[in-house]
Order: C-alpha cells, then structure tokens, then sequence
C-alpha cells in the first residue's frame, strides 16, 4: 500500500497504484515526471500532476501500463546520487549499487535476468577498486580479482 492504495513496488519504491472512485478509475505512476514523458501514449486520457483517469467500463490497454511502468523504471536507472537500480524489460532487477555525482560509487552488484547473482564489486568515484567477485548460476564463487 502507497498513499492508502494497493501499490506495486520494487525494493520499497513505488512503482504504480491504482484505486477506483465513483466515476472513474485512476492508474498513478509514483512520479509526476512518467506522465509528461508518455506524451502520445496517453493523451486521450484525462491527467493530473501524479495521476491518470480512465472509465469503469474499458480498462487501460496492456500497452499503456507497459509504457508507463517502463518509464518509471527507467527513472530508478538515471539517478546519479543516492540509490540506483537497473531493470531488465521483465522488470527483473538486473545492477543495484549506489551513485556520487554521477559516477558509481561503492558497492555494486550485477544480476542474471533468472536472479542469480553474477558479480560483485566496488568503486570510488566511477573508478573500479577492492575485490572483485564473479559467481556461477549456482552462486559458487568462479574468480575473484583485486583492482
């Protein structure tokens, strides 16, 4: 639950909520900046700052929530301070680390598109250091190098 609306998150970010009013239904995407970037996408459909409005009776198309929700996942992959994660199409969590001024910054770790852990590692300041550490699918440690 998001702003007391069935949510679907990731990693506790929101990613999309919807709820149904009296007269219409409401598919709200956690991010005002999703609705101006779907532009065509959504221009039949009344909006508001962090909302859209569509009928009881004809539910969004497939390939509107598909739009919508890849826009915001790709905001989770632009930030360039704070937290960042990086999405397969399928919504998989495929790199997750922290960034500094746009460059990444500390650790980080890289995901298979089936979940399985690939690879580990740190930086400092967009620059590779520590150990570096490569995994199987079965998670058994295949090489580690020093940077």
């Amino acid at each position: 639950m998001k702003y007391a609306m069935p949510a679907f998150t990731l990693a506790e970010h929101g990613v999309a909520a919807y709820a149904s009013f009296k007269a219409h239904c409401g598919y709200f995407p956690m991010s005002s900046t999703v609705l101006v970037a779907a532009g065509d996408a959504i221009s039949r459909y009344e909006t508001s700052k962090g909302g859209l409005r569509f009928p009881i009776d004809q539910p969004l198309p497939v390939s509107v929530v598909r739009r919508l929700v890849k826009l915001r996942l790709a905001e989770f992959d632009a930030v360039t301070n704070g937290a960042r994660r990086a999405y397969y199409p399928d919504g998989q969590l495929k790199a997750a680390g922290r960034m500094k001024d746009g460059q990444l910054h500390g650790a980080w770790k890289w995901y298979r598109q089936d979940g399985s852990l690939m690879r580990t590692g740190s930086f400092k300041n967009g620059e590779k250091a520590g150990t570096w550490q490569s995994f199987d699918r079965d998670g058994s440690l295949v090489r580690a190098q020093r940077h």
